[in-house]
């Protein structure tokens, strides 16, 4: 009796144990995931695919946007893929594997939208498409965009990452160093305007370790194109070994001289530049509240998601609370949402075929009766031929049957 007392009460501390541990794991997680939900945020740069096309696909993604405290997110391709050469040992998986080329990748937005459309409404209205397979430097791309536009309705919300100046990405890429005012982007930034759709450009601002921003006029000359165009800027204009010691007042200036210029702050350029100088950072942003969006730039892979979307909050506490809620979310949503009612105007388009004048329908009819009197004429030589080996057969089988009463 006294055994069965003492083994009761070692299964009731084990229990009480259990439940304090459990207790305590609960809550070590919810202060672990309420310490990423400090901010509503509106991711305004992801890549649902990596340089090889691969992705941890949108349950997972989903999944860490809840840890990380992100609602909604832009979400994109990748608009090259890595090639892999023969002389590779190794599969490339970034664009820096190795020296191998990359190619524009167009089917990059077909797998896109096919992965969001096979989800239910409570994932794919957390995400605002945009089209970035296009060769930039291809005075084809607008026209491609708009045969995308007319496949899905009212289903994508801007135009881009396309890639400008993008140091080794562009340089590995076949074809010409592509640039934002290149007369096919050009092109795209009309054709934007008409639908009321951002353009997100990656366009570096200068060369490898240079302090001159060589490439700013471009992006001048593209923001002048269409004033009804939104640019925002990834990144602003910042890429590895760019070395840029005035890029608060150059952006300043951007952003004075521009009213449809907006940036995103995502990647290299937090760590490089921003991190180094908070206060000066924070000033510039509350002096421009309306023109600064925060993403992730994570690539397919969502490992290090919350790290990307939790290392702004330094920044964002420099911020006052109306400031930052636009920063986070509300700068952005203006942008994606503000082309909602021509959205809602677009329907899929219809083929149209034309009805053939009395001459084509005269040469479809002898055409027709060509097919029909060949049709005949095949039949008939398959009965021919039907009819031929039944004949063959008989002789053959005759001539057998007599060779063998002779022998008898």
């Amino acid at each position: 009796m006294k055994r069965q007392h003492r083994f009761s009460s070692v299964k009731f501390i084990l229990l009480i144990l259990i439940l304090a541990f459990t207790g305590i794991h609960a809550g070590a997680s919810a202060v672990e995931q309420n310490q990423y939900k400090k901010y509503n945020i509106v991711d305004a740069h992801l890549h649902y695919l990596d340089f090889t096309q691969e992705t941890d696909g949108l349950e997972k993604l989903v999944l860490e946007m809840d840890k990380a405290g992100v609602s909604r997110a832009v979400l994109f391709g990748m608009p090259m893929a890595k090639q892999w050469d023969e002389h590779a040992p190794n599969m490339p998986t970034y664009y820096l594997s190795n020296d191998s080329r990359s190619y524009y990748y167009s089917a990059t937005d077909y797998i896109m939208m096919t992965h969001l459309e096979r989800q239910p409404d409570e994932i794919k209205d957390r995400f605002y498409p945009f089209i970035c397979g296009i060769n930039p430097n291809d005075k084809y791309a607008a026209k491609y965009i708009k045969q995308l536009l007319d496949t899905y309705p009212g289903q994508f919300y801007g135009i881009g990452e396309l890639m400008s100046r993008h140091d080794d990405l562009t340089a590995l890429t076949y074809g010409e160093p592509p640039r934002a005012n290149h007369p096919a982007m050009l092109e795209i930034y009309d054709l934007a305007a008409e639908y009321d759709l951002p353009v997100m450009v990656h366009h570096n601002v200068a060369g490898y370790f240079s302090d001159d921003p060589i490439y700013l006029e471009e992006m001048r000359q593209a923001l002048a194109h269409n004033r009804n165009t939104n640019i925002i800027w990834p990144h602003v204009g910042i890429s590895r070994r760019i070395e840029i010691p005035n890029l608060i007042e150059i952006t300043r200036e951007m952003l004075t001289e521009n009213d449809n210029l907006y940036y995103d702050i995502s990647w290299i350029v937090f760590e490089e530049y921003i991190l180094k100088d908070l206060e000066g950072w924070a000033e510039l942003i509350n002096e421009f509240p309306e023109r600064f969006m925060v993403g992730s730039d994570i690539v397919g892979h969502w490992g290090r998601y919350a790290e990307e979307v939790t290392k702004f909050y330094t920044l964002l506490d420099l911020l006052d609370e109306e400031t930052a809620h636009k920063v986070v979310a509300e700068n952005i949503l203006n942008l994606v949402e503000s082309g909602n009612e021509k959205r809602q105007q677009l329907q899929p388009v219809a083929i149209e075929y034309e009805t053939p004048s009395e001459d084509t329908q005269s040469a479809n009819d002898d055409l027709a009766a060509v097919r029909e009197s060949s049709l005949l004429d095949l039949w008939i030589v398959r009965i021919l031929i039907v009819l031929c080996s039944l004949l063959v057969g008989f002789a053959v089988g005759f001539f057998i049957k007599s060779k063998q009463n002779r022998s008898t």
